[in-house]
């Protein structure tokens, strides 16, 4: 279970687009407060999280088991879904079989208890599609205690209409 949020405090090698890693390395920069529970930067493991969420979520949704517990909550377009196997299954029912994400920001502060705050804007392309779609994702993470990783407690994810 731990294993691969273990990782989530380590860089990641993924191939998303050039604006997505130009974002987040311009933003990982200019931010210095430390989170207690891993030593990095708030904005660090948002960043971390973000390309391994979704680099994870284009190629192997099911990895994301991992990230969420039964404690977990995902709010994804207004429906409220609870524990991990729930998340799941919505999140492997969409039919999106690629998605390139674009122009991607993301906002990090802490929480009470170590946690973090991340918040996700950006544009998202889909099975080809030409005019990109404009989201927002949110996620509460929290530490995973005695273990230096984080786990999804809450995610909400809307399109921009």
């Amino acid at each position: 279970f731990c294993a691969c949020l273990r990782v989530l405090v380590l860089p990641f090698c993924f191939s998303l687009s050039l604006a997505f890693v130009r974002v987040v390395h311009q933003d990982t920069q200019h931010k210095t407060n430390k989170n207690p529970n891993t030593h990095q930067s708030n904005m660090e493991i948002a960043s971390n999280f973000a390309r391994h969420y979704y680099g994870t979520f284009s190629g192997n949704r099911a990895s994301l088991a991992n990230l969420y517990t039964n404690d977990s909550m995902l709010s994804f377009q207004g429906a409220e879904l609870k524990g991990q196997a729930a998340i799941i299954e919505k999140l492997l029912s969409l039919p999106i079989r690629e998605i390139k994400y674009d122009d991607v920001t993301i906002d990090a502060q802490p929480t009470v208890g170590n946690g973090v705050l991340v918040v996700i804007t950006g544009a998202l392309l889909t099975d080809g599609e030409e005019h990109p779609l404009k989201f927002s994702q949110t996620f509460n993470l929290q530490p995973i205690p005695g273990q230096g990783g984080y786990y999804v407690l809450n995610d909400i994810f809307r399109l921009a209409v």
